[in-house]
């Protein structure tokens, strides 16, 4: 929460969802919903034809310590839950937390029964 209101504060626009603005309140839960899925996708939302998806690479204790993004054109790049280049990403994603002796957060939802976008 605390990191939330400090980013409304400095910042000079606003993030954004499907090339809306999102309120302050409504942040924390984007945030969460990306946490419990273990991805955050965006088909075309910021930029007319590309496509995005990202994963996160954990720590020891679960904690986020980077992030690998892959972008392309909306026609070539299908970013959609068990794809070849989500699964691809998913496995490269849980190598990478393997090798750094990693462990995904406790309240990522297992493979497969998370919703596809956040939409």
């Amino acid at each position: 929460r605390e990191l939330i209101d400090h980013y409304y504060r400095q910042s000079r626009t606003l993030p954004k969802h499907n090339r809306k603005d999102i309120p302050r309140e409504k942040l924390g839960s984007y945030l969460e919903l990306i946490r419990e899925q273990g991805y955050c996708a965006f088909f075309s939302d910021y930029l007319p034809e590309i496509n995005v998806l990202s994963m996160p690479v954990f720590d020891l204790n679960g904690s986020i310590v980077t992030v690998i993004s892959l972008l392309g054109l909306e026609r070539d790049t299908d970013i959609v839950e068990g794809s070849e280049l989500f699964n691809q990403m998913r496995q490269c994603v849980d190598k990478i937390t393997r090798q750094i002796c990693g462990q995904p957060a406790s309240r990522m939802v297992s493979e497969g029964s998370s919703p596809n976008r956040l939409r």
